[in-house]
């Protein structure tokens, strides 16, 4: 899992009055986005992830999270095309 986060400092009287003590908030919001499975190593084991690329078996299909709804869109056009033919990416 990915998180990236923007963080912001709060030093009004609300936002501090929430804990007790505080002389200073910080607000953090974050994007989590999950990890690309061709990227997170068996640790465990030696068996080489479905994503990686085996000489004499072209390329191999694309991960299922490139079919997220949140991702399909900003994917290149190409990826999409390939997504919807059923070929390899």
């Amino acid at each position: 899992m990915r998180i990236n986060g923007r963080a912001s400092m709060l030093n009004d009287a609300e936002a501090k009055a929430r804990y007790f003590g505080a002389q200073l908030m910080v607000r953090i919001e974050c994007e989590i986005y999950p990890n690309c499975p061709r990227y997170v190593p068996d640790l465990a084991g030696e068996d080489l992830s479905l994503y990686v690329r085996r000489e004499g078996q072209g390329t191999p299909s694309p991960p299922e999270w490139k079919s997220r709804y949140y991702v399909r869109d900003i994917l290149p056009a190409a990826i999409r095309m390939r997504r919807r033919e059923g070929e390899h990416a």
